[in-house]
């Protein structure tokens, strides 16, 4: 094949390509991604206008205060952060049970629980309420968020309980 055959096939190429390109979704704004994502009116309203602006981090913090701030409503409990989730959603006396903490496995449940939201406060929430030089993306700041929209959901669902102990359960997955 001789320059000019190279050049006529690489144009072709190139039509193809543009033909291809031309076929795919259009590339959504973040900000369309978020309205997807964040589901939830009151973590919408803390985050969305930072979100929006292009401040992810502040963004993120402000939706993770957003899930403290349900936890705290629904518990009644001054504690903040990490100590307050333990508290909550502890499964030896929760003041919000998940499930009716009859099984080893329901009793397992409670603990990840608890864990994902003393852990979300943790490794989220305080690390951009003190870490002034973190930077996150549209995309952190996406998964983030749609995270936040996910514990809310679960912490409203969950049921206020009263001051009674759960029933702990032994290894076989029978009360103790």
């Amino acid at each position: 094949m001789d320059l000019i055959g190279l050049l006529r096939t690489a144009r072709g190429f190139q039509h193809i390509a543009e033909a291809n390109t031309s076929r795919r979704a259009p590339v959504k704004r973040p900000v369309d991604l978020f309205d997807e994502v964040v589901t939830h009116r009151g973590l919408a309203t803390a985050s969305r206008e930072l979100f929006a602006d292009g401040h992810y981090t502040r963004a993120v913090e402000q939706g993770f205060k957003a899930v403290n701030s349900v936890v705290k409503k629904r518990t009644g409990f001054a504690a903040e952060g990490r100590p307050l989730m333990e508290r909550a959603f502890s499964p030896s006396k929760p003041k919000l049970a998940i499930n009716a903490l009859e099984t080893r496995t329901e009793t397992d449940e409670q603990t990840g629980t608890m864990m994902l939201f003393a852990g979300a406060m943790a490794a989220i929430r305080n690390v951009r309420t003190h870490d002034l030089e973190r930077q996150d993306n549209p995309q952190t700041a996406l998964e983030l968020l749609a995270f936040a929209n996910y514990l809310i959901r679960v912490a409203e669902a969950a049921t206020v309980r009263s001051g009674r102990a759960a029933v702990v359960h032994s290894t076989n997955g029978k009360p103790a």
